[in-house]
This record gives structure tokens, sequence and C-alpha cells, in this order.
């Protein structure tokens, strides 16, 4: 993975990542190149979301779940998202094709990640990459879904203040940024 030009005959997977569970939704959608280990998918969503990196994660792809098998938190067989096999060109996506990214299995965050399409590199195109995108990532460890209910919701009660959490809030410039450290330093770990 990188932040470069790929080669002619690769492949880029334009990915819509949407947060499970709230409405409007909050959402992201990057460019990944074919060759982009799970690892690193999971590096650019904590980018381009802005989340910390904080916590556990794992994928699950075709009814498999992909993750770091010595961090397991349940009985389930849990596949290295390390190995070259865990590139997205290996599992055989096609456009349309979803599946699971859980990050933080306190709060269980789930994304779903859709195959949007299968794309040639733009031959001045840099990856991977965040295009688009809406809405503020909740905090981390705000609580789950219910916690970030009581983040949004007007609050009713006198004497209570706001608070300083903008659920409106999207800068593709910022999740781009946040994306490229990730990416940048996924580069120089491997």
């Amino acid at each position: 993975m990188s932040l470069l030009k790929i080669k002619p005959g690769a492949v880029v997977f334009q990915v819509r990542v949407t947060l499970l569970g709230i409405t409007p939704a909050v959402w992201r959608r990057l460019l990944l190149p074919g060759n982009t280990k799970l690892e690193q998918v999971h590096e650019c969503i904590q980018g381009a979301f802005g989340w910390q990196n904080c916590h556990l994660h794992e994928f699950e792809i075709a009814g498999k779940r992909y993750g770091d098998p010595d961090a397991a938190h349940d009985d389930r067989e849990i596949i290295s998202e390390r190995g070259t096999k865990s590139k997205l060109k290996f599992f055989d996506l096609q456009a349309g094709d979803k599946f699971l990214y859980i990050y933080d299995f306190g709060d269980d965050w789930r994304h779903e990640l859709e195959i949007e399409a299968i794309l040639p590199p733009d031959p001045d195109g840099y990856y991977p990459d965040c295009i688009a995108g809406a809405r503020a990532c909740p905090p981390e460890d705000c609580g789950g879904l219910p916690g970030y209910q009581r983040l949004v919701r007007p609050l009713t009660v006198v004497g209570s203040t706001q608070s300083s959490f903008d659920a409106e809030r999207f800068d593709l410039k910022e999740a781009r940024k946040g994306l490229t450290s990730y990416a940048l330093l996924m580069m120089t770990l491997s």
C-alpha cells in the first residue's frame, strides 16, 4: 500500500464505508488499491473516520473473521489480517459486495463496507484516498450507539450544558489528512 501512483493493470476498489445504526448515516468513500491488506484497510478507516485506533477490531467477509488471532474475544476462529492472502484483490470482491468491519468490541461500532466499483487506477491519482463522506464519527469511548444517541439528543433538562460534539460536521481535507497519516505509518512499519 502506498500514497504513490499504482501500476497500470492494477485495480482500485471504490468502497463506501457506513457506520451502522446511525441515521442520518456517517460514511466515507475510499479508494483502495487491490493490494491493500485488511490491516491497512483498518488503518485507512481509522484515519478517514477520525477514530483513534485505541481498540481491537475485526473484519467479517463471506462468513469468515479476519483480525489479530492473538486478540480473539471469543472461541470462533480468526484468520490473520496480515498475511499476503488478506489483500482485497484475493477476496474475489465484485461491485455490490458487502462485508463488515467491527471496531471496539465494547462500544461495538459496526461498519458496512460496500464495493461500489472496481476501477482502473487514475494515472494522476494517489492511493489510498478518501473522496467523500458525511457527518462526524462518534467520539472514542462514548458508549456505543446509546452513548452516541445521548450526545446528539437535544438536552431539555434545565441547567444542562450542550455537548460540544457536532454530529453534522465533516471535513474532507481532515479525513484525507487522517487517512494519509495512518497510511504513511503503515508504510514505515511494513
